[in-house]
């Protein structure tokens, strides 16, 4: 197998576990943040201090736990929010550097080797212009039926990079999407309300039943 088969498979192993180190890189930040744990541990004690202190008899004690919890809760709302903000720059650092060092390239390499043929088919099994489509890539669409380019003579086909690579990422994609439609919760349906039907008094309901004679004149 050509060398660069492997560098062009890394890059496309790269490009899929991104979002996973992004979402570890998130996770790491947000579990190594020394004051916010510092901020959690003393809402913590301030709770549990709260909880002996009778609001009756030591009133002005329970008056200042009260107003140092909610101290604290403020000051953890704006550690949550700077440590929210170092995440997202660290993901656009991030974004920046796949774009670099893996998109670049690796769109770079999908063109530069997308004609290189990684293995053979034999003849028949497909049309004639999925052959050719095989062989020659995506230009084989505007340059195929003007006879610019045609299947190669021989008893069987290659299929080049770029078609691979295209029948590969279909094929991830359409399994991502399997999986995520077995893991993701059921969304329950809406419960439907139907309007009750009022009761019709047994009153009207003899008085609808029992017609009465209509006079007739008399001649």
């Amino acid at each position: 197998m050509d060398s660069w088969l492997y560098v062009i498979l890394a890059f496309l192993v790269l490009d899929r576990v991104w979002p996973l180190v992004e979402t570890l890189l998130q996770g790491f930040i947000q579990a190594n943040s020394s004051r916010l744990k510092d901020l959690m541990r003393q809402r913590g004690d301030l709770i549990l201090a709260q909880k002996e202190i009778s609001a009756q008899d030591e009133y002005a004690k329970w008056t200042k736990n009260n107003r140092a919890l909610d101290k604290i809760n403020k000051q953890i709302e704006e550690e949550k929010k700077a440590l929210l903000a170092q995440v997202d720059g660290t993901k656009a650092t991030l974004k920046k550097f796949k774009l670099a060092a893996i998109t670049v390239p690796f769109t770079f390499l999908k063109f530069y080797k997308g004609k290189m043929p990684i293995y053979e088919l034999p003849k028949g099994i497909f049309p004639n212009y999925l052959q050719g489509l095989m062989q020659h890539g995506w230009i084989y669409v505007p340059l195929g039926p003007l006879n610019l380019k045609k299947v190669s003579e021989g008893a069987t086909v290659t299929v080049s990079l770029g078609i691979w690579l295209f029948a590969l990422l279909k094929v991830v994609s359409t399994l991502n999407q399997m999986w995520n439609a077995f893991t993701s919760p059921a969304v329950p349906a809406p419960a439907v309300s139907t309007p009750a039907v009022p009761a019709v008094p047994a009153e009207t309901e003899t008085e609808t039943s029992v017609s009465h004679p209509v006079d007739q004149p008399v001649d």
